[in-house]
C-alpha cells in the first residue's frame, strides 16, 4: 500500500485536484499503520486468549526459531534498504534528527516500523528461548497477549496523534 501511495502521490495536478495528489501518501501511510497495529494487535490478543483458554503444550522450538530468524532477515533487509536510500539523500550525520524532520512519511514509517518489528522479534526470540529452556510454557500465552496489547496501544496512540494534528492544522 505504501508503494501504491507513493505512485498515486506523483500524479500531476488536474482540475479536480489543483494542488496535486501529494497528500495521498499520508492517507496510505495511515492505512498501513491501521493494518499493522490494529489487525496485528487484535489477532495477537485473540491467539493469546485462545491459547490461555485451550492450552497446547509446545514440544519443539525449531520452527519457532526458523520463523523468527526468517522474519528478522526480511525485516532487516526491509530496514536496510530505505535506511541506505535515506542516508544517501540526506547524509548520515545526525540521522535521527534528519529522519524526524523529514517530510516524507514513507521513509519515516518504514524505518520506524521495521526498527520496532526487529525489536519485537528480538523480544519474541528471548521469550521463546526462556520458555523452552526453563519449561515455562504458561507464560508463552501471556507473552502473546502482551505483544497484542503493545500493538493496540501503539495503534491508539497513532490515531490520537493523527486526530490532534488534523484539529490543530
Amino acid at each position: 500500500l505504501l508503494l501504491w501511495g507513493i505512485h498515486k502521490s506523483k500524479k500531476p495536478a488536474d482540475e479536480m485536484h489543483p494542488f496535486g495528489y501529494g497528500q495521498e501518501l499520508y492517507f496510505y501511510t495511515l492505512i498501513v499503520s491501521v493494518l499493522i497495529f490494529g489487525l496485528g494487535g487484535g489477532m495477537s490478543v485473540y491467539e493469546g486468549v485462545m491459547h490461555i483458554t485451550h492450552p497446547v503444550v509446545a514440544t519443539d522450538p525449531t520452527w519457532n526459531y526458523i520463523v523468527l530468524g526468517c522474519s528478522a532477515v526480511f525485516e532487516g533487509i526491509s530496514l536496510v534498504l530505505p535506511w541506505r536510500k535515506f542516508t544517501k539523500v540526506n547524509g548520515s550525520a545526525h540521522f535521527w534528527q534528519k529522519l524526524r524532520a523529514s517530510k516524507d512519511p514513507a521513509f519515516f514509517v518504514v524505518i520506524f516500523e521495521n526498527s520496532a518489528a526487529l525489536a519485537g522479534l528480538f523480544i519474541a526470540f528471548v521469550g521463546v528461548f526462556f520458555i523452552f529452556r526453563f519449561e515455562l510454557s504458561d507464560i508463552a500465552f501471556g507473552q502473546t497477549v502482551f505483544f497484542g496489547n503493545r500493538l493496540q496501544n501503539r495503534f491508539r496512540c497513532r490515531i490520537f496523534c493523527k486526530n490532534f494534528l488534523v484539529r490543530h492544522s
